[in-house]
């Protein structure tokens, strides 16, 4: 006859597993024992059942590690298209400082940053 105690379950990373793994094979364990099976059968079927639990365990596994390398790329793209907005602000900002020294734009250039630049410390950068 097998008795729980005998049963040797592995280290599972979800724990929700691990619980119910000894739960199914505890009420397989009884139904065996109530129903006089041969203990090759009630083996076999413990086995199953542990192995079952094993690669339910290793999927969750690989679940968390996708999610994991998902959220990772999903920030390095996030923090590509940051590097290339700035990029772009860089640029932009190095021709309208080249345009502020051709007085044909100064003077427009001037007007539009007066209208639109509103943080004092900004202002102060422009002179104005």
């Amino acid at each position: 006859m097998i008795k729980f105690q005998d049963v040797r379950f592995p280290d599972f990373a979800d724990n929700a597993i691990g619980n119910q793994v000894q739960e199914d094979v505890g009420q397989l364990i009884q139904r065996s024992q109530d129903e006089n099976w041969p203990d090759e059968t009630t083996k076999r079927l413990i086995t199953l059942t542990i192995r079952k639990a094993i690669a339910a365990d290793k999927l969750s596994q690989l679940g968390r590690q996708k999610d994991v390398a998902m959220l990772r790329v999903q920030r390095s793209e996030a923090a590509r298209r940051r590097a290339l907005d700035n990029k772009r602000k860089i640029i932009v900002g190095a021709v309208v400082l080249r345009m502020l020294d051709d007085a044909a734009w100064r003077t427009p250039l001037m007007q539009l940053l007066d209208e639109k630049v509103t943080r004092p410390a900004d202002r102060s950068l422009f002179g104005l």
